[in-house]
């Protein structure tokens, strides 16, 4: 049976490997960008390769994807146990009204 423990430790492991993700990535563009400053080029006037301009591109790609996955409301456990909770209540309440109409 799936925990609210469990889903805990599924959303912390997922955390971890998108914060190591956007760690690798930030070193990398650091990187570079130390690379662009020491070679005391005018950005406007530098021009990428097109598989330069494609591996920025996806990796702009990849950062917004993980900072809108990040945005979005995690599943909470809870919640489905209130859902699940509030469907037996109105079976209950429905059987209730049933019997007392019987009566």
């Amino acid at each position: 049976m799936f925990t609210e423990r469990d889903g805990i430790k599924l959303r912390l492991e997922q955390i971890d490997r998108l914060l190591a993700d956007l760690n690798r990535e930030a070193k990398q563009l650091m990187a570079r960008l130390r690379e662009l400053d020491a070679s005391g080029e005018n950005p406007h006037e530098v021009t990428l390769k097109p598989e330069d301009r494609d591996t920025l591109k996806s990796s702009i790609d990849e950062t917004l994807e993980a900072l809108q996955s990040r945005s979005k409301r995690p599943i909470n456990p809870n919640d489905e146990k209130k859902k699940e909770l509030a469907s037996h209540k109105a079976l209950i309440d429905e059987l209730s009204d049933l019997l007392s109409k019987k009566k």
